[in-house]
Protein backbone atom coordinates (compact mmCIF):
# COMPACT_ATOMS: atom_id res chain seq x y z
CA UNK A 1 0.00 0.00 0.00
CA UNK A 2 1.57 3.31 -0.80
CA UNK A 3 0.51 6.49 0.84
CA UNK A 4 0.23 9.95 -1.07
CA UNK A 5 1.66 12.66 -0.40
CA UNK A 6 -0.62 16.00 0.88
CA UNK A 7 0.15 19.33 -0.14
CA UNK A 8 -1.54 22.50 1.69
CA UNK A 9 -2.61 25.22 4.22
CA UNK A 10 -3.89 23.43 7.19
CA UNK A 11 -5.67 26.37 9.04
CA UNK A 12 -7.09 25.90 12.93
CA UNK A 13 -10.17 25.05 13.15
CA UNK A 14 -12.09 28.27 14.97
CA UNK A 15 -15.45 26.44 17.18
CA UNK A 16 -18.51 28.84 16.44
CA UNK A 17 -19.39 29.34 19.94
CA UNK A 18 -22.21 32.19 20.93
CA UNK A 19 -20.53 33.76 23.94
CA UNK A 20 -22.65 33.36 27.39
CA UNK A 21 -22.58 35.52 30.07
CA UNK A 22 -24.12 36.06 33.29
CA UNK A 23 -25.33 39.64 35.02
CA UNK A 24 -25.27 40.27 38.75
CA UNK A 25 -26.73 43.81 39.49
CA UNK A 26 -24.11 44.96 42.27
CA UNK A 27 -26.88 47.09 44.49
CA UNK A 28 -30.47 48.03 44.46
CA UNK A 29 -30.80 48.31 41.00
CA UNK A 30 -31.72 51.98 41.00
CA UNK A 31 -29.77 54.32 38.91
CA UNK A 32 -27.08 54.79 38.94
CA UNK A 33 -26.43 51.33 39.12
CA UNK A 34 -23.27 48.87 39.23
CA UNK A 35 -23.47 45.27 36.95
CA UNK A 36 -20.88 42.54 37.34
CA UNK A 37 -21.06 40.68 33.82
CA UNK A 38 -19.34 37.61 33.77
CA UNK A 39 -18.01 36.07 29.94
CA UNK A 40 -18.67 32.07 31.24
CA UNK A 41 -16.88 30.31 27.89
CA UNK A 42 -13.96 32.70 27.80
CA UNK A 43 -14.59 33.63 24.34
CA UNK A 44 -16.40 37.04 24.85
CA UNK A 45 -14.00 40.41 23.41
CA UNK A 46 -17.09 42.70 23.08
CA UNK A 47 -19.99 44.46 25.21
CA UNK A 48 -22.42 46.22 23.99
CA UNK A 49 -24.32 47.47 27.39
CA UNK A 50 -27.25 48.89 25.37
CA UNK A 51 -26.89 52.27 26.78
CA UNK A 52 -24.84 53.27 24.10
CA UNK A 53 -21.49 52.37 25.74
CA UNK A 54 -19.17 49.37 24.38
CA UNK A 55 -16.60 47.89 26.44
CA UNK A 56 -13.62 45.49 26.36
CA UNK A 57 -11.34 43.60 28.80
CA UNK A 58 -8.44 45.19 30.33
CA UNK A 59 -6.22 41.89 30.26
CA UNK A 60 -6.14 38.73 27.88
CA UNK A 61 -7.57 36.15 30.24
CA UNK A 62 -10.30 38.49 32.24
CA UNK A 63 -13.61 37.14 32.55
CA UNK A 64 -15.63 39.82 34.42
CA UNK A 65 -15.81 43.38 33.46
CA UNK A 66 -18.41 45.89 35.43
CA UNK A 67 -20.38 48.49 33.93
CA UNK A 68 -22.33 51.57 35.82
CA UNK A 69 -25.58 52.43 33.97
CA UNK A 70 -26.10 56.24 35.24
CA UNK A 71 -29.80 56.76 33.63
CA UNK A 72 -32.84 54.13 34.16
CA UNK A 73 -34.19 52.50 31.38
CA UNK A 74 -34.55 49.06 29.92
CA UNK A 75 -31.00 48.24 28.06
CA UNK A 76 -30.39 45.40 25.66
CA UNK A 77 -27.24 43.73 26.52
CA UNK A 78 -25.02 41.82 23.72
CA UNK A 79 -21.60 40.21 23.81
CA UNK A 80 -19.84 39.48 20.95
CA UNK A 81 -16.58 37.40 19.95
CA UNK A 82 -14.47 39.04 17.56
CA UNK A 83 -12.58 36.40 16.12
CA UNK A 84 -15.53 34.58 15.38
CA UNK A 85 -17.87 37.67 14.95
CA UNK A 86 -20.53 35.47 16.84
CA UNK A 87 -23.05 37.34 19.03
CA UNK A 88 -24.53 35.98 22.26
CA UNK A 89 -28.56 35.87 22.47
CA UNK A 90 -29.87 39.73 23.67
CA UNK A 91 -30.21 39.79 27.32
CA UNK A 92 -32.64 42.03 28.55
CA UNK A 93 -31.87 44.36 31.34
CA UNK A 94 -34.10 46.60 33.53
CA UNK A 95 -32.90 49.60 35.78
CA UNK A 96 -35.36 51.34 37.79
CA UNK A 97 -35.57 54.93 38.53
CA UNK A 98 -36.84 54.71 41.92
CA UNK A 99 -36.40 52.71 44.79
CA UNK A 100 -39.74 50.47 45.52
CA UNK A 101 -41.61 51.73 48.50
CA UNK A 102 -40.42 49.35 51.54
CA UNK A 103 -42.93 47.15 52.68
CA UNK A 104 -44.28 47.75 56.60
CA UNK A 105 -44.00 44.82 58.96
CA UNK A 106 -47.46 44.70 61.08
CA UNK A 107 -45.78 46.02 63.69
CA UNK A 108 -44.52 49.14 62.01
CA UNK A 109 -47.84 49.73 60.88
CA UNK A 110 -49.76 49.69 64.66
CA UNK A 111 -47.02 52.33 65.22
CA UNK A 112 -47.44 54.41 62.55
CA UNK A 113 -51.88 53.94 63.16
CA UNK A 114 -50.96 55.08 66.57
CA UNK A 115 -49.51 58.02 65.94
CA UNK A 116 -52.05 58.98 64.18
CA UNK A 117 -54.63 58.14 66.45
CA UNK A 118 -52.67 60.58 69.45
CA UNK A 119 -52.00 63.63 67.03
CA UNK A 120 -55.47 64.11 67.42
Amino acid sequence: MEWGSFTGVCSEAVEMTKPEFTVEVLDDGVAPSVVLFTDLIGNVTLWDFGDGILGTFDEPKQRTIVHTYKKSGTFLVRATDAKTNEQSDPYLLIIKAFAPEPILSLWERFIIWLKKLFRR
